[in-house]
């Protein structure tokens, strides 16, 4: 079901110490922004105060000027609580009644008051549907609606900001989007185009460990294709560095959004260097709606208008309800288990001869651990030699041989003889070798330059 039509809309992205506002208006092709500014709270007035904050808000709005007084209001990820659920396959209508049962109970009752909504409910497969439970508390909804009727401000919908930049972004529907916003870091992601994940990651880029986290959850989840794109949408102007440093720890692509990424045209002057993705997503979703969105102003899962049934008839109703979830879920859950120990088992069965070379490969290295030592004797030989040989062109190195009584032969050539009698002596005032000595030396003409291949005896003394 989409949500009605509107021909200018504001968005306004609700922080804690500030508002982010973006007026736009319908028009031929796209949506076009005409107006952003941020609204600074005054001294000592915040949302406890809406009434205050109000009055305050419709004086901003008056001197933008923003002429629209229809708006979409967002909240921040920190004041939303959300939890992911696989629910039976069932139309809107049954799923709404039945997660308005289940929902009290998926979040803390010390919580207070809270406010449901859902988003999702694609069927993803086996007869379930996924979807993205939310809960806000209920003073947050009632702030809103008092400080838009005191700025004289018709409120169309409350939502989750970060869903709604997620579902205008047009360049996909199954994507990562990090935001910036005015009440700190959020992580969203998506599934089927509706909201998957959704999470108050910081108070700034700064909260960067937390988020590598979050995506390495989110971002590579079994099962699923790893998706290796983030869009970045920065609406305070903000730092980005340490959130590029946790896109290359996990091999993501990271890009800054863009404007036409939401499907907007921009008037000349009424942007200053900012995103301001939030407030413009929010009114894109009133001139150019797409599919319904989290609304906690108009939610699925309210409470239905009181009718006046027996008690008995509802609980009755309301027992039948749980037993026939509870019955289907317990079946779909059983045959998933199976599907997914089946799969287990294939694997296993699957990767079979791979086990088999592996444990061929492990014994090979068990019977030559034996003889090794725990420091490689031909390495550290090497690396004395190097270390003891004159460091210059005429001179190089072209066999060595190490047998297990420390007794070696070092082959080589050289451009001058002079090298080559330096070096037993060389080795032999080492500590690492003795009993060097030059046992065979024979000269070669080479493209008419003389060259002289040697072979050198010693004793290797193991550390």
């Amino acid at each position: 079901m989409k949500s009605p039509r509107h021909n200018k809309v504001l968005g306004i992205a609700v922080g804690e110490r500030s508002m982010l506002v973006a007026e736009v208006h319908a028009a031929s092709g796209s949506p076009q922004v005409v107006k952003t500014g941020e609204f600074r709270y005054p001294d000592g007035v915040g949302l406890k105060d809406p009434a205050a904050l109000g009055a305050a808000l419709a004086q901003f709005l008056k001197d933008g000027p923003f002429n629209s007084r229809l708006a979409n209001f967002g909240l921040p990820a920190k004041w939303v609580l959300s939890k992911h659920k696989d629910v039976p396959a069932v139309d809107e209508q049954l799923m709404a009644d039945t997660l308005r049962l289940t929902a009290p109970n998926e979040f803390s009752s010390e919580l207070g008051d809270l406010v449901y909504d859902f988003a999702g409910g694609t069927p993803s497969g086996g007869g379930t549907a996924s979807v993205l439970l939310v809960a806000v508390p209920k003073r947050y909804v009632d702030q809103i609606s008092q400080l838009a009727e005191a700025a004289r401000v018709r409120v169309l919908m409350i939502t989750p900001f970060s869903t709604t930049v997620a579902a205008s972004t047009k360049s996909t529907r199954d994507g990562l989007q990090l935001l910036l916003g005015p009440s700190g870091l959020e992580f969203a992601a998506q599934l089927n185009g509706h909201p998957k994940v959704l999470r108050y990651v910081g108070a700034s880029a700064e909260a960067a460990p937390t988020l590598l986290g979050e995506l390495r959850r989110a971002a590579f989840q079994p099962g699923e294709q790893s998706r290796r794109e983030m869009i970045v949408w920065n609406d305070t102007g903000a730092d980005e560095s340490p959130i590029q440093s946790i896109g290359q720890t996990l091999d993501l692509s990271l890009r800054d959004g863009q404007l036409d990424d939401l499907g907007v045209q921009v008037a000349p002057g009424s942007m200053n260097g900012r995103d301001f993705a939030t407030p413009i997503s929010l009114a894109v979703s009133g001139v150019a709606p797409g599919d319904r969105l989290i609304d906690f102003a108009d939610s699925r899962l309210k409470p239905p208008p009181e009718k006046r049934i027996d008690r008995r008839t509802v609980l009755a109703i309301a027992a039948a309800v749980m037993v026939v979830f509870g019955g289907i879920w317990w079946y779909l859950s059983l045959q998933h288990r199976q599907t997914a120990l089946d799969a287990l088992v294939q694997a296993n069965t699957d990767k079979k001869d791979w086990r088999d070379r592996a444990n061929k490969d492990v014994k090979k290295i068990e019977i030559a651990r034996k003889w090794h030592a725990e420091k490689p004797q031909f390495v550290a030989c090497l690396n004395d030699l190097t270390a003891v040989a004159p460091q210059t062109s005429d001179l190089y190195a072209t066999v060595l041989q190490l047998h297990s009584d420390m007794k070696g032969e070092l082959q080589g050539k050289a451009t001058n003889v002079n090298v080559i009698n330096l070096l037993p002596d060389k080795l032999n005032q080492s500590k690492k070798f003795s009993g060097a000595k030059i046992v065979q030396t024979e000269r070669h003409e080479n493209r008419g330059q003389t060259e002289i291949t040697f072979v050198i005896d010693f004793n290797y003394v193991a550390q």
